[in-house]
């Protein structure tokens, strides 16, 4: 059977579908932030962009502010495919 999709061109598929509690780690990091840890919880949907979920981290980030500044960021948004769900664990 022929495609017509390039070998490396298609986007990987999400194995599982990220909701609201869900405990994640974060795949990489922003080009203006700097995570002091990569776990999180995922709040919601990004309304605006498909794929995309606002996520509370366990730390803040450090924001770079283009005036050299920084500031805490409690929250991101990250694309579904950056989000590795993590097992429960017992506290």
């Amino acid at each position: 059977m022929a495609t017509n999709a390039r070998p490396g061109r298609r986007r990987r598929r999400q194995a599982w579908t990220p909701v609201p509690g869900a405990r994640v780690r974060l795949r990489g990091r922003g080009p203006s932030y700097t995570l002091a840890v990569d776990t999180g919880t995922v709040e919601e949907p990004d309304p605006v962009n498909p794929g995309y979920y606002f996520v509370r981290l366990d730390e803040p980030a450090t924001y770079y502010r283009a005036d050299g500044t920084t500031e805490p960021l409690p929250v991101i948004r990250e694309a579904d495919d950056n989000l590795l769900p993590l097992a429960d664990r017992p506290e």
